[in-house]
């Protein structure tokens, strides 16, 4: 029991202090790539963690850029300002574009480890994409401002000269792909001739599995 005469300390209240203040800072910088010229910048899985991620003003992507080349996967495509442009892209939603010219779109054709547990905890699902429904804000009958790259353009041939790592096992291979090598909503774009047809499959326990199973065996077949 205290009395008046205690001598026990005073308890200090801080009134500024936050339960947001003890989460660890974010430094913008390690989420933004900015400025870099005729170089390679690489962010292991993990590095981002689920931080607004801001990529400009460079020759690797998407607003006021020159000459960049674009392995991308997202739920929103957005490209500003931009001029020759080689985008391999995965997109749940309509890329847009607006003010850009030379823009050349493929299917996303990438794999490492832990590539398809991050899809998984984004919620992204690897059959839903739409890389060649492009939206053009600025569209002018009198200028093309993008177009699709052939079928037989593989991706590995434009990511030869990315360092290889053996602990993240990359590869650009469309065989070991997480996202399947699709033709999109516009096949005569990018080269298709001949007739198209329509596979349904029906929904089951290993749906997935299977619409992924048949897209590489049509591919494989298709190219002997």
């Amino acid at each position: 029991m205290g009395c008046l005469n205690s001598k026990a300390k005073p308890i200090v209240v801080d009134n500024n202090h936050y339960s947001w203040s003890d989460k660890d800072k974010v430094d913008p910088k390690d989420y933004t790539i900015a400025n870099v010229k005729y170089d390679s910048v690489i962010k292991r899985p993990g590095d981002i963690a689920g931080q607004q991620f801001i990529v400009e003003n460079c020759d690797v992507v998407l607003r006021n850029c020159i000459s960049c080349r674009i392995m991308c996967c997202s739920q929103q495509f957005r490209s500003r300002d931009c001029k020759n442009i080689e985008i391999f892209l995965y997109c749940t939603t309509q890329p847009a574009i607006e003010s850009c010219y030379d823009l050349t779109f493929g299917c996303f054709s990438a794999n490492y480890k832990g590539l398809e547990d991050q899809f998984k905890k984004a919620n992204l699902c690897v059959l839903n994409n739409n890389w060649t429904n492009i939206y053009d804000f600025t569209l002018n009958d009198e200028e093309q401002h993008w177009s699709l790259f052939s079928n037989t353009v593989k991706a590995e041939d434009y990511f030869s000269g990315i360092p290889s790592d053996n602990d993240m096992d990359l590869s650009f291979n469309w065989m070991t792909s997480v996202v399947p090598k699709t033709l999109g909503s516009m096949p005569t774009a990018n080269g298709i001739s001949g007739e198209l047809c329509l596979i349904l499959i029906i929904a089951g326990e290993q749906t997935h599995k299977t619409a992924i199973d048949l897209n590489k065996e049509m591919q494989t077949e298709s190219e002997v």
